[in-house]
């Protein structure tokens, strides 16, 4: 796969992303990933272990709800009909 070359004006505005990333939020740059083996838009392995967390937060705050509701701590109340509010 052939990329499209890059103006210098691009070059210069991704460096100052860069810097700006590392110096002021105190990410670590790991380079170039252009012509890295694997290189992908979604880096599945990081996707799943994501998706596994974000699943175990949702089971952990249902957890949570359903033991508020068993302890009486949270009460569900019944909708009232709009006409009788």
């Amino acid at each position: 796969m052939t990329h499209a070359p890059v103006n210098q004006r691009e070059i210069h505005t991704q460096r100052r992303v860069i810097d700006f990333f590392h110096d002021a939020l105190g990410y670590e740059y790991l380079g170039n990933w252009k012509d890295r083996a694997g290189n992908a838009n979604v880096e599945t392995q990081h996707a799943a272990s994501l998706r596994e967390a974000r699943r175990e937060k949702v089971r952990q705050v249902k957890q949570g709800m359903m033991q508020a509701l068993l302890t009486g701590r949270v009460r569900l109340v019944e909708a009232q009909e709009e006409g009788n509010l």
